[in-house]
């Protein structure tokens, strides 16, 4: 059987904003009960702090350069996507 994998990306959040990660002023709830009935990450990097080309490489499992998505899009190139003929890591799981 294959395992039902859910991949949730929040922009611009880092570890010191959420609740289960030490931080008793801002408000997580939702946030907080994902990260206590699933996978919480402590240790990981992020190909390009800005949303889109880090979810292009996500999507791919290229890097900027090779995808072309250097900002976020309607930044830098505003017709900047993703192409149909493009691999995603989806398909390369399945």
């Amino acid at each position: 059987m294959r395992p039902n994998i859910v991949f949730i990306i929040t922009d611009n959040q880092s570890p010191w904003t959420l609740g289960c990660y030490g931080n008793d002023e801002i408000r997580t709830p939702n946030c907080d009960r994902l990260a206590s009935e699933g996978v919480r990450f402590t240790n990981s990097m992020c190909v390009n702090p800005v949303c889109s080309p880090n979810r292009a490489t996500y999507m791919t499992g290229l890097t900027p350069s090779q995808h072309g998505v250097h900002n976020w899009l309607g930044g830098e190139k505003p017709d900047a996507q993703v192409g149909p003929g493009s691999p995603t890591r989806a398909t390369r799981v399945v």
